[in-house]
């Protein structure tokens, strides 16, 4: 193992462990923490909740691909072998696999968002009172 895969490993770590934080503090947003956030001194405020819920979907899929791609690069410098990776690839078939790992990568990313928005729209939903449910929902299908 070279000098290069040990400082790689080292700040992978580091950058998986910064990305497990990052996503206890934004898992541990519960559906009754966004409806308290979102009620003002005045009352219940729909913008708000409906700026809090798309929040925590981007933080959990944030969290998720950051996790994602360093235990990826952990993986790699881990378990495959250094001369497979000092192998080298035509360039013509390396940027047709970046371009086709791109776009999964950005399907993946717009269906994991709308179901995470929708499963956590829902149980906000469920904790609000049925008026403000009512209301949120209207302002929601407007846009």
């Amino acid at each position: 193992m070279t000098i290069s895969t040990i400082v790689n490993i080292e700040f992978a770590i580091l950058g998986f462990t910064a990305g497990v934080f990052f996503a206890i503090g934004t898992a541990s947003m519960r559906a009754v923490d966004i409806k308290n956030s979102s009620t003002t001194f005045w009352g219940y405020n729909a913008f708000v909740t409906i700026k809090m819920i798309r929040q925590k979907a981007d933080y959990i899929l944030g969290s998720l691909f950051l996790c994602t791609a360093f235990l990826s690069q952990v993986f790699c410098y881990l378990l495959i072998p250094e001369s497979y990776l000092s192998s080298h690839v035509p360039l013509k078939s390396g940027l047709l696999l970046l371009g086709q790992t791109l776009v999964l990568i950005v399907i993946l990313s717009f269906l994991l968002y709308k179901i995470l928005n929708e499963s956590i729209k829902n149980k906000v939903i469920k904790q609000l009172k049925p008026d403000a449910a009512e209301h949120l929902l209207k302002i929601l299908s407007q846009k």
